[in-house]
């Protein structure tokens, strides 16, 4: 907001991060205000955003990591949709079985997220029998640093987006 306003002088600036789901009105998007911005000025950019899904207002310089969550996360999610339909056509399904059953399988998760409002820790421990093949899953996936291919996923994301504001 800095650089807009060392060329166009103090006015009201406000900096959004929607992700490509605002296309169909179900943006998860990151918005901060400089101090120009007046209470009704922004009940009007809240207007305009719930437009295109939903909102939360956070200082400019958490955009970075709004960018590296939810600006890329819909690319992430579809990398994962990737990997879930090679290895279940590697065990016979079809790819229009495996892409129908886990888009589902993510929609109703995410409905879950929202409506039972328990931590996904909870979630996932209803899911996890013991001995059971959500247990080997989840093993397989901390074998394999999963946790921390995510956060790495994150961190490199939310820096490229600081020097990108930079202009490197």
């Amino acid at each position: 907001m800095s650089t807009i306003s060392d060329i166009l002088g103090d006015r009201p600036i406000a900096r959004v991060m929607p992700n490509t789901s605002a296309t169909i009105g179900m943006s998860a998007s990151g918005v901060a205000f400089n101090e120009y911005v007046s209470e009704e000025q922004k009940k009007r950019y809240y207007q305009m955003l719930d437009a295109i899904g939903i909102v939360i207002e956070v200082e400019e310089d958490k955009l970075h990591a709004v960018t590296a969550l939810s600006g890329s996360g819909p690319a992430y999610l579809y990398y994962l949709l990737e990997a879930f339909e090679k290895v279940g056509t590697e065990f016979g399904l079809s790819k229009e079985t495996v892409r129908t059953l886990m888009v589902q399988t993510i929609a109703g998760s995410a409905a879950m997220l929202q409506k039972v409002k328990e931590e996904p820790d909870v979630l996932r421990r209803k899911v996890t029998s013991p001995g059971g093949t959500t247990e080997a899953g989840i093993r397989a996936l901390q074998d394999h640093h999963f946790n921390e291919a995510i956060f790495q996923c994150i961190k490199s994301a939310e820096a490229r987006s600081r020097e990108l504001s930079k202009g490197e």
